[in-house]
C-alpha cells in the first residue's frame, strides 16, 4: 500500500509504539539517536499532512459551509450553522455547548471570549461530521 511514510519511518514508529527508546532503535539501525529522532519527527509531520489532506478532501465535499468572520458573536455562528444544517436535513451530533467546545479545541486562538477574532470556516458533511477549517 502506498503511504506518506517511508519503510524506515514506519519501522521507527512501530518500535516507538512498542516503548523502545531512541537509543535502542538507533542501536538496531546502526545509527545515532539524533538520526532516529529526525526520522520520527518527519514521520509524525507526514502523518499530520496525511490527516490534513483527508480533512481537506472531506471538507470539499461538505454541503454546508458557514464562514465565521472577525467580529461575529460565536453564538451567531453556531445558530447560523444549525439553521443551515436544518435547511438541508443534516443532523449535527453536538448540542450548542459541545459545538462551542469543539470550536475552542480546533481553533481556540481565533475566538476570544464570545467573539470571533480571526476568520474561519465550519463545514458539515452529509453524515453530520463537523470540520473546522482556517480560511
Amino acid at each position: 500500500m502506498k503511504t506518506f511514510l517511508t519503510k524506515k519511518q514506519i519501522e521507527v514508529l512501530k518500535r516507538r509504539m512498542e516503548g523502545k527508546t531512541l537509543e535502542e532503535i538507533a542501536s538496531e539501525f546502526g545509527t545515532t539517536k539524533q538520526n532516529i529522532s529526525a526520522i520520527e519527527r518527519k514521520a509524525r509531520e507526514n502523518y499530520q499532512k496525511a490527516l490534513n489532506t483527508v480533512k481537506l478532501f472531506r471538507s470539499i465535499l461538505a454541503p454546508v459551509v458557514v464562514r465565521a468572520r472577525a467580529g461575529m458573536k460565536v453564538d451567531d455562528v453556531v445558530r447560523d450553522l444549525y439553521e443551515r444544517c436544518d435547511s438541508v436535513n443534516i443532523h449535527i451530533p453536538y448540542d450548542r455547548f459541545e459545538l462551542v467546545m469543539l470550536l475552542r479545541k480546533e481553533i481556540g486562538h481565533r475566538i476570544r471570549h464570545s467573539l470571533v477574532v480571526e476568520d474561519f470556516e465550519i463545514r458539515v458533511t452529509k453524515e453530520g461530521d463537523v470540520i473546522v477549517m482556517p480560511e
